[in-house]
């Protein structure tokens, strides 16, 4: 029996900008505040995305002529999808919506520092490969010295510090497409499996410098991606959660930093 996502899900508009927005309202919104949401959507909408909102409104006046609030119900939509993300029991029954302001991070900037020679994308596949992790063949990055970017989301649970990144992909109108065998597959064909154990090394780094008791058996917590519009309050639906070996984030840490260790030892 297939059991098809919420018209809201299906029908918001697809793409990077559409991402670009859904990230924005997620980095914005107070997770405990529902009231507020409803404003903070539409001042995203007003503000950066009147073309999107446009797309939407032309959608549910398209398929639903009758409807004589239209605005007010696709709101409405929008804060229940939410909700709903906010809701969904990840790890150990532990939810979004439990986080209060100061113990979560939106937008988190990071800054890998890397060897100062060839990034070892091979050692980096062959690392993945040990564990029986396969990736697409990556292109071997000859002048990185540094990544940057931002994570989407690290929060603290009472115990460990976690990320989480926000992903707007479209795989299906039916709940089973964001069922748990197809968000691997999608992490796979998507690199999100590095991407997540590279923020997961750059949260290690940081914790490093400022606990000063860490220890990243104690500390270091798990990567979840929130596939959001497969996310319906419920277990096991919608994301993809990974907590990797302690060793793994330390021998990719080793990969990343490796020559630049070995210079600064010499350099001493």
């Amino acid at each position: 029996i297939t059991q098809p996502i919420a018209w809201i899900k299906q029908h918001f508009p697809k793409g990077a900008l559409a991402g670009n927005c859904l990230h924005e309202i997620f980095e914005q919104i107070d997770f405990q505040q529902p009231d507020t949401w409803a404003d903070e959507i539409r001042r995203r909408f007003k503000n950066s995305y009147q073309s999107l909102w446009l797309q939407l409104l032309e959608q549910f006046q398209t398929q639903f002529p009758e409807h004589d609030n239209a605005e007010q119900q696709l709101y409405q939509w929008l804060v229940a999808w939410i909700a709903e993300v906010l809701a969904t029991p990840l790890d150990q029954g532990f939810q979004l919506q439990q986080l209060a302001t100061g113990r979560y991070l939106s937008e988190c900037p990071f800054y890998l520092a890397l060897s100062d020679r060839v990034l070892a994308m091979q050692r980096i596949q062959q690392l993945f490969a040990g564990y029986g992790m396969s990736m697409p063949e990556l292109l071997e990055a000859k002048s990185a010295r540094y990544l940057n970017g931002s994570i989407d989301l690290v929060y603290f649970d009472g115990q460990r510090y976690h990320i989480a990144d926000y992903k707007s992909n479209y795989l299906g109108a039916n709940a089973a497409d964001y069922a748990p065998s197809q968000l691997a597959e999608n992490m796979s064909q998507s690199s999100y499996w590095l991407q997540a154990d590279l923020y997961l090394v750059a949260l290690h780094r940081y914790l490093k410098v400022k606990l000063q008791d860490y220890a990243i058996e104690q500390h270091l917590g798990a990567a979840t991606y929130l596939y959001l519009r497969g996310m319906q309050g419920s277990a096991q639906q919608g994301y993809a959660y990974w907590k990797p070996a302690d060793e793994f984030v330390l021998r990719l840490d080793a990969i990343l930093g490796y020559f630049a260790e070995q210079n600064s030892s010499r350099n001493v």
